[in-house]
C-alpha cells in the first residue's frame, strides 16, 4: 500500500481503480550552472535513501565535470559531493547504484592526458559507505572507454557482485567489467559482443532472478552519409549465465525507426531536442511478473517522436508488439526511462511537448502499467512548470581545453543547450524500497538546466478520504519549518522573489490546508542580524502588503493532502519589494497554521 493509503487507512474509499499521484516538485541542485545527463539510484532496503549524479559546469574555469547528490529523507533534501579528480580533470557519463548491503557506487569517465599528450577517457569507480555523502576512490579501470553502464546483482550479500558495461576498442566492442568484492577490485573487460559492421553501443544492463546478466546494445551506422540514409537501427541483447565470463550469440529485440524523409523533416523543423536515444530497459524482480523484461524507446515510425514499449516473458527470446504508451495528437515524446517497483509495477517517465505543439518547450510526464505492459494509466504531468532548452544560461559557451605534446593544442567551447538540448543522453528514475517512484529530471524553469525531482505513487487500492473528524486546526510554528529555494533579485525595481517551502520537521503527519500569516514585516521584526529593510509584499493571497499578509499553500502539496514526516511542499514564490534596493535584509515573523491529529 502507498504512503497515502497507509496514512488514510481508517477513512472511507472514493477512488475507482489505480491512480497516479504526484507530489510537489523539489529542486535538487542549487549551483547556478547547467546540470545534464542525470542518473538516480535508490537503496533496496531503505526507502529514505537516494543517490543521484549529473554532468555540471562546475570546474573553476567553467568546464563540465560529474558530481553526485545524496538524500536521506526520501528526496526532500539533497547534499552535493564534489570529487577532486573531476574538479581537476573534468568528466562525463555518470552512473550510480546500490548493493543490498547499502554500499553506493559511482562510476564516471574522467578526462586524462596520456604520456603522448593525447586526451583520453579514463573509467573511475568510487564507493560510499554513507549513502553518497562521501566517496572513497577512485579505482582506475583504465582509459579509452565510453558510455559506462553499472548494475549490481541483487542477490549479493557479504560481497557484492557489480558489473559495468562499456564501449571500447577501435572496432566497437561492448565489454563487461566484473567485481566480486563490492567494487574493490575488478577484472575485464570481457568482450560481450562486437559490431558486425558500423557502430555499436551498450544500454543499461539487467540482472535476472537467477543471476543471468542481460546486456542490451544498439547497432548504428558510423559514416555520416550512411547514417543520414538509414531509416532505422536494430537493438538486441546478449546473455551471460556465468557471471559475465562468456556470452550468448545476439538475440534481436526490435527496430528503432529514426530516419526517412518524414522523420528527418520533422527533426529539421523542430530542432534536435527529440533525437533518438538508445532504448532503456527494466526487469521485474517481484513475484508479480518475475523476470519479465521491459523496453522503451522513442521512435518516428508514425510521424512525430513517440514512446514505444514492448516486453518479454521468456528472458528475451520473444517480444510483444510495440505499442505507444501515451498517444497524443501533437508534440514530441523523448528521453524515456523505466523502473519497476517492489510491487511489480513498471513506471515510465519521459519529456513531452504536447502542450506546446511544435515548440521545443517541454514538460515531464509519467505513466505506469499495473498489468505487466498490456495497458497504461493516463499520463500524469510531473513538472509544474515547462522548460525551454535554449535559455541564455544553457547556451552560454563554456571552455574546453585540450593540450597536446605534438601539434597544436585546442581551446574550444561547449554549452548545455547545444550539446545536451534534450537534457543529456539519459535521465533518472528509481523505485524506492517503499514502492514510490522518484523521477530525476533536468529542468530550465529557473534559467540553467537544474535537477528536479518529485515523489510519484501508483495507488492500486482505492484511496480513502481525508479523516476530517480526527483532525484539529492549530498553530504549527513548532512543527513546520520554512525553507527557501535560491532567490532572485532585480536591483532596478528592488523586487525579490523568495521561493518559500513548508517542511514537516516532526515524525507525525501534518495535514493541509496550510497557510502562513505574516505577523510583522521589515524594521519592526526581531531577530535580524542587521538593519531590516522596509519591505512590501506584492502577491499575498489576501492582497495585504505587510503585517496581516497571508499565503495559502492549498495547491503546494501536489496530489497529496498532507505533509509526511520530513516532507516538503512546493515552493510558493513570495514577491517582496524593498523600499531601498541596497537594503535587502528582509525580516518576517510568521504564524503557520494547518491540521494535526487530535492529541
Amino acid at each position: 500500500m502507498s504512503v497515502l493509503g497507509a496514512v488514510l487507512a481508517m477513512a472511507g474509499a472514493v477512488q475507482q481503480g489505480p491512480a497516479i499521484r504526484v507530489g510537489p516538485n523539489v529542486r535538487v541542485s542549487t549551483q547556478d550552472v547547467p546540470h545534464v545527463e542525470l542518473m538516480l539510484a535508490a537503496s533496496p532496503t531503505d526507502a529514505s535513501t537516494l543517490v543521484g549524479a549529473a554532468i555540471a559546469f562546475i570546474r573553476p574555469g567553467g568546464g563540465n565535470a560529474t558530481l553526485t547528490y545524496a538524500s536521506r529523507d526520501g528526496g526532500n533534501t539533497w547534499y552535493p559531493a564534489l570529487l577532486a579528480e573531476q574538479i581537476r580533470q573534468g568528466g562525463a557519463d555518470p552512473q550510480v547504484a546500490f548493493d543490498p548491503a547499502g554500499t553506493a557506487y559511482f562510476a564516471t569517465l574522467a578526462n586524462v592526458v596520456d604520456s603522448t599528450g593525447r586526451p583520453r577517457a579514463a573509467l573511475h569507480v568510487y564507493r560510499s559507505q554513507d549513502a553518497g555523502r562521501t566517496w572513497t576512490g577512485p579505482n582506475d579501470l583504465g582509459v579509452s572507454y565510453d558510455h559506462p553502464q553499472i548494475v549490481v546483482d541483487p542477490r549479493s550479500r557479504a560481497a557484492a557482485r557489480v558489473y559495468i558495461g562499456v564501449l571500447y576498442g577501435r572496432d566497437y566492442n561492448v565489454g563487461v567489467f566484473r567485481s566480486d568484492d563490492g567494487g574493490q577490485s575488478w577484472r575485464g573487460p570481457e568482450v560481450a559482443t562486437r559490431a558486425a559492421s558500423g557502430g555499436i553501443n551498450v544500454a543499461n544492463m539487467l540482472v535476472l532472478s537467477d543471476g543471468a546478466l542481460f546486456v542490451p546494445f544498439s547497432a548504428f551506422e558510423i559514416e555520416p552519409a550512411k547514417r543520414a540514409a538509414a531509416e532505422s537501427r536494430e537493438f538486441s541483447f546478449v546473455l551471460s549465465e556465468d557471471g559475465g565470463q562468456t556470452f550468448s550469440e545476439p538475440t534481436h529485440i526490435g527496430w528503432q525507426v529514426h530516419g526517412g524523409e518524414n522523420a528527418v523533416n520533422l527533426r529539421r523543423e523542430r530542432g534536435h531536442v527529440a533525437t533518438p536515444q538508445f532504448p532503456v530497459y527494466a526487469v521485474d524482480r517481484s513475484d508479480r511478473f518475475r523476470d519479465r523484461i521491459y523496453v522503451a524507446w522513442n521512435d518516428y515510425r508514425t510521424g512525430p517522436s513517440r514512446i514505444l514499449f514492448s516486453y518479454s516473458e521468456d528472458r528475451g527470446e520473444t517480444w510483444s508488439p510495440a505499442v505507444e504508451i501515451a498517444p497524443s495528437e501533437q508534440g514530441d515524446q523523448y528521453q524515456p526511462v523505466i523502473a519497476v517497483n517492489r510491487d511489480g509495477v513498471p513506471g515510465l517517465f519521459w519529456f513531452d511537448t504536447r502542450e506546446s505543439g511544435t515548440d521545443w518547450r517541454f514538460h515531464a510526464y509519467f505513466s505506469a502499467t499495473t498489468d505487466g505492459g498490456r495497458t497504461f494509466l493516463p499520463p500524469a504531468r510531473v513538472s509544474a512548470v515547462s522548460s525551454w532548452p535554449l535559455t541564455p544560461a544553457n547556451v552560454r559557451p563554456m571552455p574546453s581545453w585540450f593540450p597536446s605534446m605534438e601539434g597544436p593544442a585546442r581551446l574550444g567551447t561547449i554549452s548545455a543547450g547545444s550539446r545536451w538540448a534534450n537534457g543529456g543522453d539519459y535521465m533518472g528514475l528509481a523505485a524506492g524500497a517503499g514502492g514510490a517512484f522518484h523521477p530525476f529530471w533536468t529542468d530550465s524553469r529557473d534559467g540553467p538546466y537544474q535537477i528536479w525531482t518529485a515523489r510519484v505513487e501508483v495507488d492500486e487500492q482505492p484511496a480513502p478520504e481525508r479523516p476530517a473528524a480526527t483532525l484539529v486546526e492549530a498553530s504549527l510554528n513548532r512543527e513546520i519549518e520554512l525553507r527557501m529555494d535560491p532567490t532572485t533579485f532585480d536591483a532596478g525595481t528592488g523586487e525579490a522573489v523568495l521561493p518559500v517551502r513548508l517542511r514537516n520537521a516532526t515524525r507525525d503527519t501534518l495535514w493541509g490546508p496550510f497557510s502562513v500569516r505574516v505577523v510583522t514585516a521589515g524594521p519592526t521584526g526581531t531577530g535580524s542580524t542587521g538593519a531590516a529593510a522596509q519591505a512590501t509584499i506584492l502577491n499575498a493571497t489576501n492582497g495585504a502588503g505587510g503585517a496581516g499578509a497571508v499565503f495559502n499553500y492549498d495547491g503546494a502539496l501536489g496530489d497529496f493532502p498532507f505533509l509526511p514526516p520530513g516532507g516538503v511542499s512546493a515552493a510558493l514564490p513570495w514577491r517582496v519589494k524593498a523600499a531601498d534596493p541596497t537594503r535587502t535584509n528582509f525580516n518576517f515573523e510568521v504564524e503557520i497554521r494547518g491540521f494535526h491529529a487530535a492529541r
